[in-house]
């Protein structure tokens, strides 16, 4: 399934087998809001459960098995909406009262979610643990992370790291057996649009606003080589790595009433130059 958010304060779920590209799945946000981060999650035992962090600071899990696409879920009666209103498919609604929720993932195992929150102009990263009974959460898993808002959060695939990237133009490389931050990349100048590791967890890319995408060591940081975007200026919004090969896709937005541009690269790893 494909997961998508846009303006017009949905999020809506698509079935990529469907060659008609129907929505068999929707949530709205509450009017005038707009989904913040979305994140499904990455354990086998909960292929079906998305997180969809909206900018009302509210974190809500849902089962997208119990999603319609008419924008309300099965039993919560007329017009109850998926962010505000829960229903049966809301597992989970975390509200956050202090801070501001950039963006909220997954834990490799689907136990927790680790969230990236701006308190006083720093970037922290708050874990909760999503799948208990218990109907309260809590905060008492706290991480200072930056010195300025985090913008991008991604886990590798073997599970042993997670990359965040922020408004202080670093990159951190955390351990997250002992949750520690283990290594930074600090030779970017702007702040850091997006991160993503590779197939393998080799290496990690991120982007800002230079014409290039980084490629680092995931063990040192150190630097591997450059991803070109060619003639697209001002770096990428999103990348993400392909998930069995070492092949990237660069997505940048230039403005409104501007074409998007995506660059999609494969990686000559070795050289002193990725192309």
């Amino acid at each position: 399934m494909l997961c998508t958010a846009a303006s017009d304060s949905s999020v809506k779920i698509w079935d990529v087998r469907i060659s008609s590209q129907k929505v068999i799945g929707q949530i709205d946000i509450t009017v005038g809001k707009t989904a913040a981060d979305i994140s499904w999650s990455t354990s086998s035992s909960d292929p079906t459960v998305l997180a969809v962090t909206d900018r009302n600071n509210t974190i809500n899990v849902y089962d997208t098995r119990k999603l319609t696409s008419k924008g309300n879920l099965e039993g919560s009666g007329s017009g109850s909406s998926g962010s505000s209103n829960g229903g049966p498919a809301v597992l989970k609604t975390i509200e956050v009262s202090k801070g501001l929720v950039e963006a909220c993932v997954f834990s490799p195992a689907g136990r927790h979610l680790v969230g990236a929150l701006t308190m006083s102009g720093m970037g922290e990263l708050r874990v909760w643990e999503w799948n208990t009974e218990d109907s309260t959460t809590s905060d008492k898993y706290i991480f200072p992370a930056h010195t300025g808002p985090i913008y991008s959060m991604a886990f590798s695939p073997n599970g042993k790291h997670l990359a965040t990237g922020g408004a202080d133009a670093i990159v951190g490389l955390w351990d997250i057996v002992h949750m520690v931050c283990t290594k930074t990349i600090d030779r970017c100048q702007k702040f850091i649009r997006s991160v993503s590791y590779s197939y393998d967890s080799t290496f990690i890319a991120s982007s800002y606003e230079d014409d290039y995408i980084d490629l680092a060591s995931t063990e040192t940081g150190e630097l591997i080589g450059k991803v070109s975007l060619g003639k697209h200026k001002g770096g990428a919004d999103e990348i993400s790595f392909h998930p069995k090969h070492y092949v990237i896709a660069c997505a940048r937005c230039p403005g409104m009433g501007m074409t998007p541009a995506v660059t999609v690269a494969r990686l000559s790893i070795g050289r002193q130059q990725s192309q």
